[in-house]
């Protein structure tokens, strides 16, 4: 790599949210440190966007956006630049499979979070429900309503959670043509269409602002974080991530509980720029 960073992509969980699921303090100053310095500070997350956009505003930051792993891409004013939605009978397809297998899934829309079981709230739904209401965004529970949203609504992506026998339902999935399966911890699957991942959504913000991925830092700390983090001019794992994580990145940090955000944009990208 060599020249300026012009642009850092931080995923959210395990990254630049602590183990309590806030951003730091520290982390936060970091970032916009990092912005006065006209670098580019986005985020690449596999949450939805209201989630993101709240949690971004509850840490005092604005920042664009590449969303549900690739699938939705903002700008720092809510703009959208890019939607990669799932096909509908792909959608429904995949319903069908989890359902057949008994699992607690759920789908991730436009503006739209349906819960397979009517107990099962999301977390986004705890934690930001009226808030994220409050902007457009709805909240179903139940397989019935899941399976016409699937039918009519626009889907970017599947979340599965809690499951005994992970690598079996990996197996299972890997029969359906057209998708992506990939996983931000040890006990959960995510699926996307085949052609979406966060590198395509960082693409484009790059196209976007008008930098080269050669100038980009990206930091992660899992598995669905482990392209951006090789396709980058610079790619930093937490040091919390998996050994296979941290094994394929150019530098290592600090883990989410020690500012490792803050010190990789200071000690890597702000140095860097400064030369």
């Amino acid at each position: 790599m060599t020249g300026k960073i012009r642009m850092i992509c931080l995923d959210l969980d395990g990254t630049l949210l602590d183990p309590r699921g806030c951003v730091s303090p520290t982390d936060a100053r970091a970032v916009r440190e990092a912005q006065e310095k006209g670098i580019v500070c986005a985020i690449a997350s596999g949450r939805a966007e209201g989630n993101v956009v709240l949690m971004l505003r509850d840490a005092g930051l604005v920042c664009p956006a590449c969303m549900l792993n690739g699938g939705l891409v903002i700008d720092e004013r809510g703009e959208i630049l890019d939607s990669c939605p799932m096909d509908r009978g792909l959608s429904v397809r995949i319903c069908d499979t989890l359902a057949e297998e008994k699992l607690k899934f759920v789908l991730l829309g436009d503006r739209t979070i349906c819960t397979s079981e009517k107990g099962f709230p999301h977390h986004s739904e705890a934690k930001y429900g009226e808030r994220m209401r409050e902007m457009g965004h709805r909240f179903m529970h139940g397989l019935d309503e899941l399976r016409a949203f699937a039918r009519e609504g626009t889907t970017y992506k599947y979340f599965l959670c809690e499951m005994e026998q992970p690598a079996r339902i990996i197996e299972i999935l890997e029969g359906i043509p057209g998708i992506s399966v990939t996983r931000s911890g040890q006990q959960n699957i995510e699926i996307m269409p085949a052609h979406v991942d966060k590198v395509r959504g960082i693409t484009v913000l790059c196209d976007h602002y008008g930098i080269g991925m050669d100038r980009v830092m990206c930091i992660g700390d899992e598995m669905n974080d482990l392209e951006m983090i090789r396709a980058a001019g610079i790619g930093v794992a937490m040091g919390n991530a998996p050994a296979r994580v941290r094994e394929m990145a150019d530098r290592v940090t600090a883990d989410n509980a020690s500012g490792g955000v803050a010190w990789a944009i200071r000690k890597i990208a702000l140095e860097t720029s400064g030369e």
